[in-house]
């Protein structure tokens, strides 16, 4: 018969990948690509990147949800992720599963929760989550259901992080999709990405630590070049600067090491050997040792 399935849908590489991963299951009959615009200045771009690297894909659904009104002040958490800043936007993904479930009754809610992002800071993106939502709609829509709804996140059971994603799009041949993809936090106003937030260095080293590393050289499409983006600018010696400082004082979670690829970000800078970040790679090589320790001690937990 096949299983009806939802995926939120971001537009960024994670989304697109469990799109194609739902395309190559013999199990699944129907798919929506549910994309809710919920007012972030974010969206604009992230739609109009959507709508260029699918068309007009009949799978896809835009959603418009008049949530912030335009309005972000004080929709910060109260702590602070110490590798990358606040945590914006409260129970974004809880939002979107309870809007997901109720509008179109699916068997299964996919969201693109890589391995290691299954962590007890990520209260809407790990598998505590998934439990206590899953266990929520069911009980608010068994009337409507002829058999349980499930929330799944398919690239942790993969046990997939975000390198083994861009590997497996390009294997593919999907290469100007894991280009285009959208992830900047703050893209310019004529839509490209910034080059210097969190998120553009994160998809940065994940291309650069796969097998497709040269695609580093087609990300932003801004006349320039990426050792200008990333790493001439004071945002970067700056994050550098609060990463290492949080580290020597034990300020960062165990497992939010994994929210960077650190060992790439390590090996780019050594093999570059910009004489800018040389004093950075000791530090760096101790917080590599923390990623290994903590990654090891994460596997065995999951």
């Amino acid at each position: 018969m096949g299983k009806n399935i939802v995926i939120l849908f971001s537009g960024g590489i994670d989304s697109h990948c469990l799109y194609e991963l739902a395309k190559r299951d013999k199990d699944v009959k129907n798919i929506k690509l549910l994309y809710y615009n919920y007012g972030s200045p974010v969206c604009k771009t992230e739609m109009q990147r959507i709508k260029n690297n699918l068309g007009d894909d009949k799978n896809l659904v835009i959603r418009n949800i008049d949530w912030f009104d335009n309005s972000y002040d004080g929709l910060m958490s109260n702590k602070t992720e110490t590798t990358k800043g606040k945590i914006f936007i409260p129970g974004r993904n809880l939002v979107f599963a309870v809007l997901g479930a109720c509008q179109y009754l699916p068997d299964e809610i996919w969201l693109g929760a890589t391995y290691y992002e299954n962590i007890p800071c990520g209260t809407d993106k790990n598998l505590t989550f998934v439990n206590y939502a899953t266990n929520t709609l069911n009980y608010v829509l068994e009337p409507f259901l002829e058999k349980p709804l499930t929330i799944r996140f398919p690239l942790y059971e993969k046990k997939w992080d975000k390198t083994e994603i861009v590997n497996y799009m390009c294997g593919l041949g999907l290469d100007e999709i894991v280009v285009k993809s959208i992830s900047c936090n703050k893209p310019l106003e004529n839509g490209k990405e910034c080059g210097q937030c969190y998120q553009c260095l994160k998809k940065f080293l994940s291309i650069y630590g796969s097998k497709y590393q040269d695609l580093v050289n087609n990300i932003f499409v801004i006349p320039c070049s990426i050792v200008d983006l990333l790493f001439k600018n004071d945002w970067f010696q700056s994050f550098l600067d609060d990463l290492i400082d949080n580290h020597k004082k034990g300020k960062i979670d165990k497992y939010a090491y994994f929210n960077m690829e650190f060992p790439v970000l390590y090996k780019m800078l050594s093999k570059w050997n910009l004489l800018t970040f040389e004093k950075y790679l000791d530090d760096l090589k101790d917080i590599c040792d923390k990623y290994e320790e903590y990654k090891k001690e994460y596997m065995e937990l999951n």
